[in-house]
């Protein structure tokens, strides 16, 4: 047990350690003894760290839902008309559910507490925020790349399409078919440039 770590090495260490239990019993298993003895540390040590549990599970749950952005973002690098650049976005949102595939429970498993529990509403609706900002990023690029707009809103738009995508992954996690989660990313990516209009 190395005792000597800097606080932000040990943050990091206790971090990983929440999301290997997370990741093999669930995220209701994650306490202050559980994370101590998968790190191989005193509990007293995770208190000098975060405050408490709910500090600790804030933070599993910003790892959880740090996105895999490379693969959208070599979509957009790639270029093309707004059509091209849809569908390689929709093959960029699987090859991150592919990446963080032992991710996607527990993203449900945290939004669900956050549900349930006052103290992680504020950080999971923070989250999903974060979400929304992120698509209407990715959405925008898109549209300034390829010289268009879009007929709706596009704050309303980031949100339409975040639902669609949790709900894809949702299924995908039930059923373990890839094909229909990749026909249906591709399927949003339709809807989107149903939306998509000239510059005025």
């Amino acid at each position: 047990m190395n005792e000597r770590l800097s606080h932000e090495e040990r943050r990091e260490q206790l971090v990983e350690a929440a999301l290997a239990v997370a990741l093999r019993e669930g995220v209701e298993a994650v306490t202050i003894r559980s994370v101590a003895r998968e790190a191989g540390v005193r509990p007293g040590i995770i208190h000098y760290v975060f405050r408490d549990k709910h500090e600790m599970l804030a933070a599993l749950s910003r790892r959880v839902a740090a996105v895999a952005s490379t693969f959208l973002d070599d979509a957009l690098t790639a270029g093309g008309d707004i059509t091209t650049m849809m569908h390689a976005l929709a093959d960029g949102m699987w090859k991150g559910i592919e990446a963080r595939s032992h991710h996607q429970l527990l993203t449900i498993e945290i939004a669900t507490l956050g549900a349930r529990d006052d103290r992680m509403r504020a950080i999971v609706l923070e989250q999903l925020r974060e979400q929304w900002a992120a698509s209407e990023q990715y959405l925008g690029a898109a549209a300034r790349l390829a010289g268009v707009q879009y007929s709706m809103d596009i704050a309303l738009l980031a949100r339409m399409v975040s639902a669609e995508i949790d709900g894809i992954q949702i299924a995908w996690m039930v059923e373990h078919d890839d094909a229909a989660a990749i026909a249906s990313f591709h399927a949003i990516a339709d809807a989107i440039l149903g939306t998509v209009r000239p510059l005025e």
